[in-house]
């Protein structure tokens, strides 16, 4: 397949037909030129202000559609609810990265390193509006060492060790009432990326990634950032483990948008890191979805370095299809959709992403489940076997 003919082929894919997907994936862009301003609020005018709303809701992009609007429109013809949900927006995440800086500092004073992550290091580094980011937690990354430091920094300081999902044995969340009704969520794990069902890269070493980070630049702060091409090959890895399509779906490709927008990229160092990880697939369509969804500037070359061969594109494009990045009421994942990407996304072949799908190495398994015991690991691997025949997979 050549350059061109792939480009077209994956553009017949991302679409979108309806005018409220279309709206949405114009007011998040990282940027538009002029006939796409336009463009935008002529579909806002179509579709009408309640149906903006509830799309805009539906895909939990209401602070970032409220900015396009405000700028597009002025705030005079902009109604009060999308002005609200900005302000709101960028109070919570303000106030949240105060939080983070303070307790960055006390880490520092016991030679404690903290990376914050995704979209928190963005919001905090890369995006000049904090008013654009709705998630309500942030992300970071310490040494495994370091983990019991933090646990008694944090409870110091009054927050409670709790999990809003199943248990992962390398991530602890903790939560604090920061003022009435702000409820601050912080997520310290010493996995770069964190997997349930199956391993993520495993490669990925937390203390390279810390060795390469860099101090935010603040006075106030202590808080690390991820180089950019790590930030970025993170934040692909991040969208490929939540399936690309899954909750919180078209959100998912923001943080890869914005980076490549707003950070110069080495992408020579990015595809290097890349191929030694062997996690090109995942790459990806983590780059090719949102270059052809959103105007992400990522070169050709580099995506064309990635992709495997012309069947295997056809084959995760047409799964990414079948799927849809918009919320609706439609599962995203069946038993056979969860194995079948996960086969195709790994890079050694077939068989080899069939033995991680079903059979995941016996060191992971043992971390995972928390045992020792080579009979309970028997046990599991069969349990596993059975969920994968009868039931849904996460």
């Amino acid at each position: 397949m050549s350059r061109p003919e792939l480009t077209r082929y994956a553009k017949t894919y991302y679409e979108p037909p309806d005018p409220s997907e279309e709206f949405v994936l114009l007011a998040i862009k990282g940027r538009r030129i002029p006939s796409e301003n336009k463009r935008t609020l002529k579909l806002y005018q179509q579709i009408g202000d309640e149906a903006a709303w509830q799309v805009a809701q539906d895909n939990k992009v209401v602070p970032m559609v409220a900015h396009a609007l405000l700028d597009l429109a002025g705030e005079v013809s902009v109604p009060d609810h999308w002005k609200a949900a900005h302000e709101e927006a960028y109070r919570r995440i303000s106030r949240v990265l105060v939080e983070l800086d303070h307790i960055s500092c006390l880490l520092a004073a016991q030679d404690v390193p903290i990376v914050l992550i995704e979209h928190g290091a963005i919001a905090r580094t890369v995006y000049a509006c904090r008013g654009c980011f709705s998630a309500k937690d942030l992300d970071t990354l310490v040494l495994e060492s370091h983990a019991p430091t933090v646990h008694k920094v944090l409870l110091a300081e009054g927050y409670m060790p709790t999990s809003r999902r199943l248990a992962a044995p390398t991530r602890q969340e903790y939560n604090k009432e920061l003022e009435p009704g702000l409820i601050f969520w912080l997520n310290v794990q010493w996995r770069p990326l964190m997997r349930i069902w199956t391993p993520a890269v495993e490669r990925l070493s937390t203390a390279e990634l810390l060795d390469r980070s860099q101090l935010v630049g603040d006075p106030n702060s202590c808080v690390r950032i991820l180089s950019p091409e790590d930030n970025l090959l993170l934040c692909a890895l991040h969208t490929s483990i939540h399936g690309y399509v899954r909750p919180p779906g078209i959100r998912l490709h923001l943080d890869v948008d914005r980076i490549v927008h707003l950070v110069p990229i080495n992408w020579d160092v990015f595809l290097q890191r890349v191929f030694a990880l062997k996690c090109r697939h995942r790459v990806y369509l983590s780059l090719a979805i949102p270059k052809v969804l959103l105007g992400t500037p990522i070169p050709e070359e580099v995506l064309f370095t990635l992709v495997p061969s012309s069947k295997k594109c056809r084959n995760m494009l047409d799964w990414v299809a079948q799927n849809g990045f918009f919320e609706d009421d439609r599962p995203k994942f069946s038993r056979a959709d969860f194995v079948r990407l996960e086969l195709m996304l790994y890079d050694d072949g077939l068989l080899r992403g069939l033995a991680q799908v079903i059979f995941p190495p016996p060191a992971w398994m043992k971390q995972r489940y928390q045992t020792s015991n080579d009979w309970f690991l028997a046990y599991l691997y069969a349990k596993r076997l059975v969920a994968i025949a009868l039931k849904w997979v996460p």
